[in-house]
């Protein structure tokens, strides 16, 4: 799907991938994920939630990188969304937002002067997923993301964590799905097909759709698909044109 360069960060430039989901219950690929990446002057490589969330493991939050990170993030992924309206096809595009970023007052006015300007065939094509979330037990700390990201989009869903096991405060709180990330990782599929399965009931249980990220291996896709994961993404996951 190619690299969009975005906004230089402090420790380098954001360039995203825009990977492609497959919607195996239609058996098409109708939405692609905006997959952040960076890297450093060192040579590493960070990436998705880890990039968002840089700026926020300390004790003092770095606003300004945390701002940095997110606005190369958006601006790449509403670049494509505008593109995506101005096209007239039926695709959806997944932004990843850190959602303890947007508690701050400061990220969360610069996310909104970000989004305002779009027009309304733009934010039907965008899709937040909200990332860097470790307790998702309080209501009023999933409400206080939603309220936020709500005018600007089609809809939000949540990335979890995978010993998450009740998803009934995310569908309280309006989120549209949840998905897992594997990080294209060669997991032993018996190993991880009861947990998908699990992953899978808990969210058609709650009404949610099920996105799984990150799948290395044709083991894992074929597993993925047998427990009933709707959405699915990765490397062993070849898109359009791959």
């Amino acid at each position: 799907m190619g690299n969009v360069a975005a906004a230089p960060g402090e420790t380098g430039v954001i360039n995203c991938d825009f990977v492609p989901i497959f919607d195996h219950r239609h058996d098409k690929f109708d939405t692609l994920y905006c997959f952040p990446k960076m890297t450093k002057a060192d040579g590493s490589l960070v990436a998705d939630d880890a990039l968002l969330g840089e700026g926020s493991g300390g004790r003092v939050v770095n606003e300004k990188l945390l701002i940095k990170n997110m606005e190369g993030t958006l601006q790449a992924g509403m670049q494509k969304a505008k593109q995506i309206a101005a096209s007239g096809e039926d695709i959806k595009i997944i932004i990843p937002i850190n959602g303890l970023a947007l508690l701050v007052k400061a990220v969360a006015v610069e996310f909104s002067n970000i989004c305002r300007p779009l027009d309304d065939a733009v934010r039907q094509a965008v899709i937040f997923e909200v990332t860097n979330i470790v307790d998702v037990n309080r209501m009023s700390f999933l409400d206080d993301i939603a309220i936020v990201l709500f005018p600007f989009c089609l809809t939000y869903g949540m990335r979890v964590l995978p010993s998450m096991r009740d998803f009934s405060i995310c569908a309280t709180c309006n989120y549209s799905g949840v998905a897992l990330d594997l990080k294209n990782k060669p997991w032993p599929a018996k190993d991880v097909g009861a947990h998908l399965t699990n992953f899978a009931k808990a969210t058609e249980a709650n009404r949610l759709k099920a996105y799984v990220h990150g799948i290395a291996t044709p083991e894992l896709m074929a597993a993925a698909i047998e427990a009933g994961v709707r959405f699915i993404d990765g490397a062993a996951v070849k898109g359009p044109g791959q």
